[in-house]
């Protein structure tokens, strides 16, 4: 389930209109099974899946069906033969190299962030929207110019080329981190750790090289713990940047900033 700090309990909330420290976890992994059975929706077999349903909703559904009866119940389902919705082919729109060229240089700073630098990654590196704002000081290595991505899709760690291009503008940046990270050393502001490394390495919080390259100009609360903590800038800054620089340009837009991989994948 997706769990939203309580509104007041961070400032960040005012630049986005969302709070930083939102995360999705789920306590319970099999909840939504159990309360689909109480329901009748497991237990009754007229209850099917509506054939007109979406793809991905009928997907999802039929997977919960089979994780609770594999992992809750412990009697995994065998020779299912069911009408399955398939997915139909779609044409998806790649901008060319010159609307690129363009859109970047349109794009412009929101809220005091380097929307622009940000963007510039995802098309440089062939990052997603939020992996560079997962970049921690300790990810960066100007020696070799490379990123290191760390908990991207499917959990997986990997790295990444960084264009020399960019190594002036990331260098600022660092120093922009630098003079947030200290005024929050002074203040006793804790960065917010992953998981259960600030309960194991509880001197990780203050430490420089678990900095965020992007952090938030306001604190929020840790959604847990409820502690004061830095927390990176939210996407929804570089989402919006994107966004009002395709209408001023007239372009397609498309669903999501990670639009911008070279490749031409809307990854």
């Amino acid at each position: 389930m997706e769990r939203v700090a309580k509104p007041g309990e961070g400032e960040q909330g005012a630049d986005t209109g969302f709070d930083p420290c939102r995360f999705r976890t789920d306590p319970q992994p099999h909840g939504r099974p159990r309360r689909l059975c109480a329901a009748g929706n497991l237990a009754r077999p007229e209850r099917r899946i509506d054939v007109d349903e979406r793809p991905r909703s009928q997907n999802q559904a039929f997977n919960a069906i089979l994780f609770f009866y594999k992992d809750v119940l412990g009697h995994p389902l065998q020779g299912v033969d069911a009408l399955r919705v398939t997915r139909p082919p779609h044409m998806r729109h790649a901008p060319s190299i010159g609307e690129t060229q363009a859109l970047l240089h349109a794009i412009r700073n929101v809220g005091g962030y380097p929307t622009n630098l940000i963007a510039c990654m995802l098309y440089g590196c062939g990052l997603r929207v939020s992996e560079p704002l997962n970049l921690r000081i300790k990810d960066v290595d100007f020696q070799q110019s490379r990123l290191c991505i760390r908990s991207a899709k499917g959990g997986k760690d990997r790295k990444v080329a960084l264009p020399a291009t960019l190594v002036p503008e990331i260098r600022q940046q660092v120093n922009v981190a630098r003079a947030m990270w200290e005024r929050d050393q002074q203040d006793k502001i804790p960065l917010m750790l992953p998981q259960g490394l600030a309960r194991k390495y509880p001197e990780f919080q203050f430490n420089w090289m678990w900095a965020w390259l992007f952090p938030a100009h306001n604190t929020c609360r840790h959604p847990r713990t409820g502690a004061l903590v830095r927390y990176r800038m939210h996407e929804a800054n570089v989402q919006r940047a994107v966004k009002h620089a395709r209408r001023e340009l007239g372009q397609l837009e498309s669903e999501r900033p990670a639009g911008f991989d070279p490749t031409g994948r809307f990854t």
